[in-house]
């Protein structure tokens, strides 16, 4: 089980409208060491949080290291192999 998403996320205030940007990275728990090398790697933004009973995530929610993850897998794709 594994999962890559960009998330935007748009909450009302009383001030009008803010948009929330999140890179998320989810893997099964058996998996969680590699979600700190993906942390670890890019310069330890973001932080890995447990989704669910046998899962967690890695975000990211600052906009320049969400531009530099972005770049990296353009530039370096995820090979799929099943």
């Amino acid at each position: 089980m594994h999962k890559v998403v960009l998330f935007i996320g748009i909450t009302k205030r009383t001030e009008g409208y803010r948009a929330n940007l999140q890179f998320r990275f989810k893997l099964h728990k058996l998996d969680k060491a590699i979600l700190r090398g993906f942390k670890a790697f890019f310069n330890n933004v973001g932080n890995v949080y447990p989704a669910g009973i046998n899962s967690y995530e890695y975000r990211v929610t600052s906009i320049s290291a969400i531009s530099t993850i972005i770049s990296h897998f353009k530039n370096y794709p995820f090979i799929k192999t099943y």
